[in-house]
């Protein structure tokens, strides 16, 4: 076997046995709002996705904070709050990127979702 043969060989199985990782968020609401960048009071609700698509809706009745509590490849995905019980689309009042374990998002809603692109 030629080296140019092997080199192409061993580089194919390489990138076969290379895994990739979806996209994934995780997110939990809170009732109340302490510090800019901190959430306090009751945990009320988490929701998280894997991968494409979007998590069921989350009632989270008087929330008024989010917190971004797990991502990979965090800036494919958002979590989306709404002022209604049913997560529709015309009832977005604000949303999170998930770039970073950690970021907080002050802002009063009712349910929300978590979002990921490909």
């Amino acid at each position: 076997m030629s080296p140019i043969t092997f080199l192409t060989l061993s580089l194919s199985a390489m990138l076969h046995l290379t895994p990739v990782l979806a996209a994934q968020c995780g997110a939990e609401a809170y009732g109340g709002a302490g510090q800019p960048g901190q959430c306090t009071g009751a945990h009320i609700a988490s929701a998280s996705q894997s991968g494409e698509g979007f998590s069921s809706c989350q009632l989270a009745v008087n929330a008024a904070c989010v917190d971004i509590v797990a991502e990979t490849g965090g800036s494919d995905c958002s979590v989306f709050l709404y002022s209604g019980e049913g997560c529709n689309e015309d009832e977005v009042v604000n949303f999170l990127d998930c770039n970073d374990e950690g970021d907080v998002l002050q802002q009063n809603f009712v349910s929300f979702r978590v979002g990921c692109a490909t």
